[in-house]
């Protein structure tokens, strides 16, 4: 249920429907693997085994799906998070509330973060209060960042602190932040392209120098 939420499909999935399709998942594969690999086969240990093996590899495949799923869309989390903050902080200091600025950010706005937004703006007007409907979008995305953002907010609240200055400080931070992310990944690559490089660049050179 965390995952499904974590990936933005919990008004499409639930945990049941979920088992559901990893269970057909599996069936499927051991039924295609029973025609293909084990057809004229004459060893039922064996086969009974792989059968096993390929309904565990099936039964996988949606959670797969499904992890690949979250990971693209706290990555557009994160570069929406670093990008999008300064509207808010202009907002507050223009005079608006902070529930004015998600609206009018929302309004402009596209993405997951944004609906995020949108979803802790209902959650408000429904009667929760700020402390809880921020609490709640930092666990549906389950990101450092955003917890660190909302539990800012929920700071400035509690404390009485100007509420423009914190999301100015917040906006650097999270640019900050993405920055060095970005910079990391790029201090990845080198090591990342070791392996092309030796599987199939450098021999496709030594074919063509001996050739």
């Amino acid at each position: 249920d965390r995952r499904i939420v974590y990936a933005g499909k919990q008004h499409l999935w639930n945990a049941g429907t979920f088992f559901v399709v990893m269970v057909f998942s599996g069936i499927l594969t051991a039924l295609l693997a029973s025609f293909l690999v084990l057809h004229g086969s004459t060893s039922y240990e064996r086969d009974g085994l792989l059968l096993i093996l390929f309904f565990g590899a099936g039964m996988f495949l949606p959670w797969l799906v499904l992890s690949v799923l979250v990971s693209r869309r706290q990555g557009q989390i994160l570069m929406q998070l670093s990008g999008v903050m300064d509207l808010p902080c202009v907002s507050v200091e223009a005079g608006l509330s902070f529930e004015a600025a998600l609206d009018r950010l929302s309004r402009y706005m596209e993405g997951p973060l944004i609906d995020e937004f949108r979803r802790a703006l209902r959650d408000m007007r429904m009667g929760m209060t700020r402390h809880q409907a921020l609490t709640a979008l930092s666990e549906r995305c389950s990101l450092q960042q955003v917890q660190l953002f909302t539990a800012a907010v929920i700071q400035s609240e509690t404390l009485g602190v100007g509420l423009a200055d914190t999301l100015r400080i917040q906006a650097d931070n999270m640019r900050d932040r993405y920055r060095q992310m970005m910079r990391e990944k790029a201090m990845k690559l080198p090591v990342k392209l070791i392996f092309p490089l030796a599987l199939f660049i450098f021999p496709t050179i030594f074919i063509v120098v001996l050739g």
